[in-house]
């Protein structure tokens, strides 16, 4: 009989354990290395600023992943539509590029840098994540993208 009593109660532990262990996943990162990113600066807010990339990743049909404050992160979705019809909601293997941007804004300036990584297992645990660091033209692309919601903005 105690052997069955006891049942629940390690349940109830692996239950607690799991839930403590879960919130381990969301750490925070630490600084974002902004030296050879796509970079702005700009006297528009940084709300008007994050509203037009919103705007434009929406109206393109991207995701947006995240959206706080300091950062914003969007996934551009797969162009493949028999390839989404086909997979549905399931495991989606394509790697999709994700931009990253990074607001900051000190004394009435308001400083955006974005960066561009290749993301495959989206959903998955560990995400594999290829940096784009170094390259001229996703840099160019992403200062472009950059300089027109600046001037959005204003």
């Amino acid at each position: 009989m105690t052997i069955r009593a006891a049942k629940p109660a390690f349940c109830a532990a692996v239950i607690g354990l799991t839930v403590i262990l879960s919130g381990c996943q969301t750490a925070d990162i630490g600084p974002i290395d902004t030296t050879a990113q796509a970079m702005i600066t700009t006297s528009a807010p940084a709300s008007t600023i994050r509203n037009v990339l919103v705007y434009q990743a929406v109206n393109k049909n991207n995701l947006v992943v995240s959206d706080t404050p300091k950062i914003l992160v969007v996934d551009m979705r797969s162009n493949d539509f028999l390839y989404s019809v086909v997979l549905k909601h399931r495991w989606d293997p394509t790697a999709r590029a994700r931009i990253t941007y990074v607001f900051d804004e000190t004394g009435g300036k308001t400083t955006v840098s974005a960066a561009a990584t290749l993301v495959a297992n989206r959903s998955g645990k560990p995400q594999q994540v290829t940096d784009f660091e170094g390259n001229p033209d996703v840099k160019a692309a992403l200062q472009r993208l950059l300089e027109e919601a600046a001037a959005k903005a204003q």
